[in-house]
């Protein structure tokens, strides 16, 4: 299509008119990015409908509008130095990949796709700093889990898999009823860890909303994440929906004993009802118990991910400080592979810790840690915070969001990183919650300033 300055101009101006929307309302530009990024909308356009990336410009807007906040309305950021730093030293080790490395040129590729990602995390810092925005992120989170959950659900339903709904309903279909949802993502298993990470905040605002719709919505969307979950067939989604299911009732400040014995009781009664391929599936976990009398050799795809994971730990210990190089498994894959006289076919490493271990070596799986864990203690200190200030809603979602990285966390150990976005568009949200923190603690001097002036007038 030739762009000239008639076809231009409407697009200006549009772009204009959500500029200033974007810099009035942040929370409305940070929120499209979040849908953006958890529906993989730019993906699904790009492949379905030859559409040019709506991220990458939607991420240029939004670093206008940070910079105008910062300069117009002396916006300040904070607590976004300390991940900085950590991702630095993360992407440095990753950067000395490049000079050394069997194929230096996959491991700049990588590289530039791990800032890509880490930057929409960054954006959601900048943006993210009021009670207001943390509930809009919320929302934004849930209301891309019901738009693709309702999609799956009503597929399952129907046994309508032949409609890929736009690309957002996409189905590996087996023929004979047997399939499994891949929903926008073109993967199974992965479509599993983002749903599964969206439970903990459905629960919450289930639990917490006052306005009946919002209840009743969040309620549909544990219900259709759920039916979601189960129909992907996930081994590692279903291990995950446990421990987020532990961690949601555990947690919770009243009798949380109760509630992990009735989380146990639903599973229990779930399990009856839920389809043989899937049982057939969760059951077949059991292999790997040691002592365990099933070989794990009968399923192919325990094996394939057994000798993946093999080839993983020989990377390591043959380069177990900087590892082969970032993004180089695959590209290192078959020649491990004839060495140790395993047949699999070259894939992905199917486990994020093995890969990361495998491609940067000790000093990156440190790097990783430390980023995560300095993610969980923020969250941690600041829902003290929260509690310490009775700010009970926003202690509550610092709750949520420990147990959905949680989850994803869970889910890591059966996946590697081919969608690491959803892994920054959590930490950044994460990141944000000590700006929520001091807003509402700012607002709250204030009150108690003028409450305090209006008992010395009344006096």
């Amino acid at each position: 299509m030739n762009l000239n300055f008639t076809t231009l101009l409407p697009l200006i101006i549009f772009g204009l008119f959500l500029l200033a929307i974007a810099i009035s309302k942040p929370e409305l530009g940070m929120s499209a990015l979040i849908v953006v990024v958890y529906t993989n909308l730019s993906s699904v356009l790009i492949t379905r409908f030859g559409f040019p990336s709506i991220t990458q410009p939607l991420v240029g807007l939004l670093g206008v509008v940070i910079l105008a906040r910062r300069f117009i309305f002396q916006d300040n950021f904070e607590g976004w130095t300390q991940l900085v730093v950590l991702l630095g030293v993360y992407m440095f080790l990753g950067y000395l990949s490049v000079f050394y490395s069997s194929d230096p040129a996959l491991a700049q590729d990588t590289l530039v796709y791990y800032l890509k990602n880490a930057v929409i995390g960054m954006i959601i810092i900048f943006l993210l700093q009021k009670k207001t925005h943390l509930l809009w992120a919320v929302w934004s989170l849930l209301g891309a889990g019901i738009f693709m959950g309702t999609i799956s659900t009503y597929q399952v339903f129907t046994g309508n898999i032949g409609n890929s709904y736009w690309g957002f309903g996409q189905v590996l279909d087996n023929g004979g009823g047997d399939f499994r949802l891949w929903g926008s993502i073109s993967d199974p298993n992965s479509y599993a860890q983002i749903m599964v990470a969206l439970i903990p905040f459905a629960v919450d605002r289930f639990m917490r909303e006052k306005k009946l719709v919002l209840r009743l919505l969040s309620g549909w969307a544990i219900f259709v994440i759920l039916v979601t979950i189960y129909y992907t067939f996930s081994r590692g989604g279903f291990l995950a929906l446990l421990v987020v299911g532990f961690l949601v009732f555990a947690r919770q400040p009243s009798r949380p004993y109760a509630g992990i014995l009735l989380l146990g009781i639903l599973f229990f009664l779930a399990f009856q009802y839920l389809p043989a391929q899937y049982t057939q599936r969760v059951t077949s976990l059991f292999q790997l118990v040691p002592g365990s009398n099933v070989s794990a050799k009968k399923d192919v795809s325990l094996q394939g991910r057994a000798s993946a994971n093999i080839i993983g730990w020989v990377m390591f210990t043959d380069h177990p400080v900087l590892g082969v190089g970032v993004g180089n498994y695959n590209s290192n894959f078959d020649s491990y592979a004839r060495r140790l006289g395993l047949t699999h076919e070259a894939g992905s490493a199917h486990n994020l810790y093995l890969e990361i271990a495998a491609e940067r070596g000790i000093l990156g799986l440190l790097s990783f840690i430390a980023i995560i864990y300095s993610t969980f203690s923020v969250l941690q200190r600041t829902k003290a915070s929260f509690l310490e200030k009775k700010f009970i809603e926003m202690a509550n979602i610092c709750e949520a969001l420990t147990a959905s990285l949680a989850g994803y966390l869970v889910a890591s150990i059966f996946l590697h990183d081919a969608y690491v976005r959803y892994l920054w568009l959590l930490l950044g949200i994460a990141w944000s919650v000590p700006q929520v923190y001091k807003s509402l603690a700012g607002e709250k001097l204030a009150e108690d300033r003028v409450n305090n002036m209006k008992m010395i007038y009344v006096e």
